[in-house]
């Protein structure tokens, strides 16, 4: 008979575990990068390394389509999710990858689970249990961490099951499921038995606290990236220089607000400011509403880039202007502020209650263009100092938005159910 894994039979012992030797931690997710697709699930890959820095062995068990070599010639797209090793490490990381018989991932995350959430979680559970149980088996995780409940929830609780060992998951989307549709009653239902969901931000966790009666939720900030020396050495383009550089980065979905933000830069008339909007080919309405409000030369549009890239941009910016609504989080704030940016943002963000007005941005309501003109005028009136509160900003980022901070909250909270007692039946 196999024995109950220490922290469901005895939650003294797992405790002491954690602070006297490392953990083997098995994180299983269908969102993580390799060489051919560098950004996919970058997330991932940071917490892990942080996990790996802290003492502890982290791999990534990557669940994929398999048996689509033979359509490769007919569906080029496909080719990606073939074309990842079946063993790799990247970033320092050991990956695994667990091939499966299965619907496109996005389809099955945002078409299926919605309307038939048991049949999704099953068909993902059907398709990677056979080739996870054995990989599991010989990697001898100490604990379970999984990415996307709604996707991978399931299996994780059979993985948890079978191996008799902690699981958690590690949410990177917003969640805020109906408790009683069919969706939110199956999320409920299976990750009643984690034993830790960490969510990106507070009201999330307090929605699935007392909305969905998960008692074991939590916070696990994310962390980001520094620009490094040589970007904040950088001199601007030619272009820029004497300009007041505000900044714009988000795709072009109507929630994120670039219609607003034009608008209010109009109205704001701001002496030598140039709005630089990251992201090409632009929409045409939003092309449209530029030449009907004359901005002309004061509007740029620039290409995409890679994330390295990104806090460059950051850098050489005055300001960081968003003005999106329904933000679960925000990272792109943050990756602002680390670049000593400050930001404006709307009053909905997750990331709001980590900001304080005037002191490391604005925030105001979604779709007010009147108020996104008064924080833009605000910003740059003689009476702010914007290399102060960039200042303020990087150290707000410091204190609590790195890859470390998110692997010790982890790590911490593990620790508290362990002293409370994980529970479970033996």
């Amino acid at each position: 008979m196999q024995r109950c894994h220490p922290w469901i039979c005895g939650p003294g012992f797992w405790g002491s575990v954690i602070s006297t030797r490392s953990l083997r931690i098995a994180f299983c997710t269908q969102a993580a990068p390799w060489e051919g697709q560098p950004r996919s699930g970058l997330y991932n890959l940071r917490l892990a390394e942080a996990l790996r820095s802290a003492g502890h062995r982290c791999d990534l068990f990557v669940l994929t389509l398999g048996g689509v070599r033979w359509l490769g010639p007919v569906l080029p797209k496909l080719r990606a999710f073939n074309a990842r090793p079946d063993h790799y490490t990247y970033g320092g990381v050991d990956f695994h990858t667990i091939r499966g018989l299965m619907p496109h991932p996005l389809f099955l995350r945002w078409k299926l689970a919605p309307r038939c959430p048991a049949l999704a979680g099953e068909i993902l559970s059907w398709a990677f249990s056979r080739g996870l149980g054995p990989a599991l088996r010989e990697f001898r995780p100490d604990v379970l961490l999984c990415h996307d409940g709604v996707s991978v929830g399931r299996l994780m609780r059979r993985m948890h099951r079978r191996l008799k060992v902690p699981w958690g998951v590690v949410e990177q989307d917003a969640l805020e499921l109906d408790p009683a549709s069919s969706l939110g009653r199956e999320y409920a239902s299976t990750l009643s038995s984690a034993h830790a969901v960490w969510y990106l931000a507070e009201k999330y966790a307090h929605h699935a606290s007392e909305r969905l009666g998960l008692t074991r939720a939590g916070v696990m900030l994310n962390g980001t990236q520094f620009p490094t020396q040589a970007q904040r050495e950088t001199p601007r383009p030619e272009r820029w220089r004497g300009k007041r550089i505000i900044l714009c980065v988000g795709t072009f979905a109507p929630r994120k607000g670039h219609e607003v933000l034009v608008r209010a830069f109009a109205q704001a008339n701001i002496d030598n400011a140039l709005l630089v909007i990251v992201g090409t080919p632009a929409p045409a309405p939003l092309r449209a509403l530029i030449d009907d409000l004359r901005l002309g030369e004061r509007v740029e549009f620039i290409d995409f880039m890679p994330q390295e890239r990104l806090p460059q941009y950051m850098v050489w910016a005055d300001l960081f202007a968003l003005t999106s609504w329904d933000e679960p989080f925000g990272m792109v704030y943050v990756e602002a502020m680390a670049a000593e940016t400050p930001v404006l943002m709307c009053d909905d963000c997750g990331l709001l209650p980590h900001i304080t007005q005037g002191t490391h941005g604005w925030a105001v309501p979604p779709r007010d263009v009147p108020a996104t003109t008064a924080a833009l005028q605000r910003a740059f009136s003689p009476e702010t100092d914007l290399c102060a509160m960039g200042r303020q900003g990087r150290t707000l980022v410091e204190n609590r938005f790195t890859w470390d901070n998110s692997a010790r909250q982890i790590l911490d909270r593990l620790e508290t159910i362990a002293a409370q007692g994980a529970g479970g039946a033996c």
